[in-house]
């Protein structure tokens, strides 16, 4: 953190405060995470295996073995790296991750994977990225002479709205069960088991990419 003081100064500051408000939480405990090192140990397991999410879905899906814990194969070989360094290598080997997509025979482009894109938003200060007190500081600027304003200038994702109240899933729902498709890849009694008046986040947004898969099915 001294380094990025010395280079930054007072945006490193402006940052911290940014951190603060979208998190809500003081800014002593963004500057107690960061010099605990508690925010790399947590970005390292994030890197490193995404366990969490995958053990929530694990029990819709018939083929467990596609959906490994690991981010990455081998990470050990990689802990003596930095975080920014880690989170490279597993950015670039995103597609082994999406084994799914290449069962169904979906070839996969990630544009913003060009390395010179990459290497400018890892290199970019925090002061940028968390622009005037929004996260995506950079992106948002970017886009902001055809973004809506009241999107472009809000302070999450979606507002004030959390993912399992944006759609109606219960529709969404009844789209899995009936789809021919999906029948080979899911465990349609669990599906529908689905109680969509509560659903956690990882169950909200696992549906939707099912009833995304589903519908690009439907086009080949």
């Amino acid at each position: 953190m001294a380094s990025e003081f010395h280079e930054e100064g007072i945006t490193l500051l402006r940052s911290v405060v940014n951190e603060a408000l979208l998190k809500q939480t003081s800014i002593w405990g963004v500057l107690y995470a960061w010099l605990s090192r508690r925010s790399d140990r947590s970005m390292t397991r994030w890197i490193e295996s995404d366990l969490d999410n995958i053990t929530s879905v694990l029990r819709f899906l018939k083929y467990k073995h596609l959906f490994p814990s690991d981010t990455f194969t081998d990470a050990a070989r990689y802990k003596r790296l930095s975080i920014s360094r880690r989170f490279q290598i597993c950015t670039l080997n995103d597609a082994k991750y999406n084994s799914l997509a290449e069962v169904l025979g979906i070839c996969e482009r990630k544009p913003f994977l060009y390395w010179p894109l990459v290497r400018f938003c890892i290199s970019c200060p925090r002061s940028i990225l968390f622009g005037g007190g929004r996260e995506r500081g950079l992106f948002r600027h970017a886009f902001s002479d055809v973004l809506p304003r009241s999107v472009a200038n809000r302070i999450g994702k979606s507002g004030d709205l959390n993912v399992p109240n944006l759609f109606d899933y219960e529709a969404v729902k009844n789209k899995i069960l009936a789809s021919d498709f999906m029948a080979d890849f899911l465990n349609m009694d669990a599906v529908a088991a689905i109680n969509p008046h509560h659903l956690d986040d990882e169950t909200a947004e696992f549906i939707m990419r099912c009833a995304t898969v589903d519908a690009y099915l439907k086009t080949l």
